[in-house]
């Protein structure tokens, strides 16, 4: 799974190209996620109040909230507090994909897949005994 993989999750947060005119070609506008958790994979701990900046169709920073210079032109998310899904495959080519759940940060926690369907069927279960 790669960096840009991961932060789809987070892009839902937006109507899709609601941050970028497709009729704006010149130099595209940036957007900025701003104190979220980023996982990246590898097998790291996950790294919370991080600044993400996306220009074009590019994460072109990753860096600590801090740290980060954010273009003044730039949309901003403020993630901090907010619940993410990371997704195996983009929600917004086929929206069963949605269904492609690899994990979920909640409260700046990582739950990941196995953690996740196994509550998913604790749920599940509870709902057939009512």
């Amino acid at each position: 799974m790669n960096k840009n993989l991961i932060l789809l999750s987070l892009l839902w947060l937006l109507a899709p190209g609601s941050w970028q005119s497709p009729q704006n070609k010149q130099q595209p506008k940036s957007l900025v996620i701003n104190r979220v958790t980023v996982i990246d994979a590898t097998g790291a701990e996950a790294k919370s109040d991080m600044t993400v900046v996306i220009t074009g169709d590019r994460i072109t920073t990753i860096g600590k909230a801090a740290e980060v210079k954010i273009p003044k032109d730039a949309q901003v998310i403020e993630a901090a507090g907010k619940d993410q899904v990371l997704l195996d495959a983009n929600p917004l080519a086929e929206i069963t994909n949605t269904q492609k759940i690899n994990a979920v940060v909640t409260g700046g926690r990582l739950i990941d897949k196995a953690a996740f369907q196994a509550t998913l069927a604790q749920a599940e279960a509870a709902a057939k005994r009512q």
